[in-house]
């Protein structure tokens, strides 16, 4: 072996740097866990801020018989056909509180009356947004042969069916951001399920508006974690208002529409 070789093999070899520890390590550490805090979820709804939950339901399929005639009462309403809705509307109608000033149980002509005014457009009646929103939200067989819906009505808590205000709403969507102030930008104090029932605080007026004006998003005012709180309005829908329900007329061998209002003692 040569003795340029052997010096080669003797000589000490170099050694990588250590890292730097003297704070780029921390820094690094802290910016790891500021990022894992910015993306952590935000947290579950206080229980005292829930106050029930409610979940769609259907019952409406169960009999084929009711379930065609909803259908062929949805396609009026679409087409704005007045003759076929007043069809199966019986003389006598329970229509609850919401049109008492026209009397009690004035039936098919109370209904013209409240709903169907001839002095404007009929595709600028009330009637058909009304109905079509009560048509196509579910219900229930509150007992054999009658139909209830949608099911905000049904489905009411009863701890929550007095209430005069329509102060509650429910969450419609699979979650629901709820930020500090009025603002996609805002903080999030948190978030809420489908099915959660919380408490408007402006029930006179639900919509609030960007404060930001961040973005098109409408907002409700909630009360949540102690405070008040801002979620999507098409998110959440005010509890109470209008309801129908159906009865399956034996003589008349038909299914009718036999109350359409608001609950008594609720305007």
């Amino acid at each position: 072996m040569s003795i340029i070789r052997l010096l080669q093999k003797a000589r000490p070899r170099r050694r990588r740097p250590l890292p730097d520890t003297r704070g780029g390590g921390a820094r690094r550490s802290l910016a790891v866990l500021v990022g894992l805090l910015l993306v952590a979820p935000a947290a579950p709804a206080p229980a005292a801020d829930i106050h029930g939950r409610m979940l769609p339901v259907d019952e409406g399929p169960r009999d084929p018989e009711f379930a065609a005639f909803r259908q062929d009462l949805m396609e009026a309403v679409a087409r704005m056909d007045a003759d076929y809705v007043l069809s199966v509307t019986p003389e006598t109608l329970d229509t609850g509180s919401l049109i008492d000033e026209y009397g009690a149980d004035l039936g098919r002509r109370a209904l013209e009356l409240a709903w169907m005014p001839r002095a404007i457009p009929v595709e600028q009646w009330d009637l058909w947004p009304a109905l079509a929103d009560i048509l196509a939200n579910g219900g229930r067989f509150v007992e054999p042969g009658k139909f209830c819906a949608p099911y905000f009505h049904t489905e009411l808590p009863a701890a929550l069916a007095t209430d005069p205000n329509y102060r509650y709403g429910v969450v419609t969507v699979p979650s629901l951001t709820v930020h500090r102030e009025p603002s996609v930008t805002a903080h999030q104090l948190g978030r809420v399920q489908s099915g959660d029932i919380l408490q408007l605080l402006n029930p006179g007026g639900l919509e609030v508006s960007d404060s930001a004006g961040a973005s098109a998003i409408r907002f409700a005012a909630v009360w949540y974690a102690d405070r008040p709180g801002y979620v999507d309005v098409e998110a959440v829908r005010r509890l109470g208002g209008l309801y129908a329900c159906f009865a399956r007329d034996r003589i008349l061998d038909r299914w009718l529409m036999i109350s359409f209002g608001a609950p008594r003692g609720r305007e």
